[in-house]
């Protein structure tokens, strides 16, 4: 979140292709609330739940009405992510067009191998126990 660098978080979920088959089971879920409460509590600025499926919006119903009133205000349904109205509600949000993928509207461009080269030098040089804080996090290309 650049809107005041605080340290806040701002989650992106794409529930697009969420089915039977590969949902997490409710303790994996559980388990995923409960660390996020207990050690990281307030850094979540917004979640945007980006094209969750009918039954997941049904859940939702029944739930807030238990979810604490702060919390729930943090969480932002978009029904179509790759709309011109969803990619103006994230940018809204978002104010670095650098930080938001292309596929949703920014200039940021994931680039996997140059991820997976950070990871397996970061993983060899934790292994070799020397200190990792020497690799540099991967960085990423914005359109211009």
């Amino acid at each position: 979140n650049n809107q005041n660098d605080d340290g806040k978080w701002i989650w992106i979920i794409d529930l697009r292709s969420l089915g039977k088959s590969n949902t997490p089971p409710l303790n994996i879920m559980k388990l995923f609330v409960e660390i996020f409460t207990q050690h990281y509590p307030e850094r979540l600025y917004k979640a945007f739940i980006c094209n969750a499926p009918i039954i997941f919006r049904g859940l939702w119903a029944i739930l807030s009405p238990f979810i604490d009133p702060v919390t729930k205000t943090k969480i932002v349904f978009v029904p179509d992510i790759g709309s011109a109205k969803g990619q103006k509600l994230l940018a809204q949000h978002i104010k670095d067009s650098s930080l938001l993928d292309t596929q949703l509207g920014g200039d940021f461009t994931w680039e996997l191998e140059s991820y997976l080269q950070w990871v397996n030098q970061f993983a060899t040089e934790k292994n070799s126990n020397t200190t990792p804080t020497s690799v540099s996090t991967p960085t990423h290309s914005a359109q211009q």
